[in-house]
């Protein structure tokens, strides 16, 4: 999980958005608070790591 958080926080860096614009429900799907505890350490729920995965993929496609 630690390799998909640090993929996530290099995405929010080349895209150049905030946590809160990638957490929108068109990305990822939660909030902006639950993007920034992760970028800290807090592990994310296992739930979460397809939302994850489809949202970088998507910020990349898109905004990048």
């Amino acid at each position: 999980m630690k390799e998909l958080i640090e993929r996530l926080r290099q995405t929010l860096l080349d895209a150049d958005i905030s946590p809160e614009q990638a957490a929108s429900w068109y990305f990822i799907g939660c909030s902006g608070q639950s993007i920034r505890r992760w970028l800290k350490g807090i592990k994310p729920n296992p739930m979460f790591r397809p939302s994850i995965e489809a949202g970088i993929e998507k910020i990349r496609k898109e905004l990048i």
